[in-house]
């Protein structure tokens, strides 16, 4: 697995889901870049760490999106980020499993979400809230506070 550059053909028109995404790509490539340096393990923790938080906070200010959009398809999305979510806490609750093995695993749920859920479920969203329709609301404002 080679790092990721942000480009952008990977851009969901919303600034703060951009802005998440690029914060998601950094993760991966810190984790891939110490590996390539021998120190993948000693950062698996910390990374694992950051990606759940980073979740819990990208998840929700999306779950939010989707409740001010009327977004169609958000109970499918909320589905694939609880089974995402899920499964980083689960590789946490793993940790103790040979390093090598879980640096892969980690590794391997983070080319997944990119490709599976960012580049296709994420743009999926980006579009819809593009497309103009005759009783569309304004477009949301990608600074939803979730934390309010």
């Amino acid at each position: 697995m080679r790092p990721l550059e942000w480009d952008v053909r990977f851009s969901t028109g919303l600034v703060t889901l951009d802005a998440d995404h690029r914060e998601f790509l950094a993760l991966q490539n810190r984790l891939l870049e110490a590996r390539v340096r021998g120190r993948g393990h000693r950062l698996l923790h910390q990374v694992l760490e950051q990606l759940i938080a980073w979740a819990e906070v990208h998840q929700a200010r999306e779950e939010a999106m989707f409740d001010a959009s009327g977004y169609p398809a958000a109970a499918r999305h909320r589905a694939e980020h609880a089974r995402l979510l899920a499964s980083a806490r689960n590789l946490r609750r793993r940790h103790a499993l040979d390093l090598e093995r879980m640096t892969r695993a980690v590794l391997g749920l983070f080319d997944y979400w990119w490709k599976r859920h960012i580049l296709e479920h994420d743009l999926e969203f980006g579009r819809y809230l593009a497309a103009p329709t005759p009783s569309s609301p304004p477009p949301v404002d990608a600074t939803v506070d979730v934390t309010a």
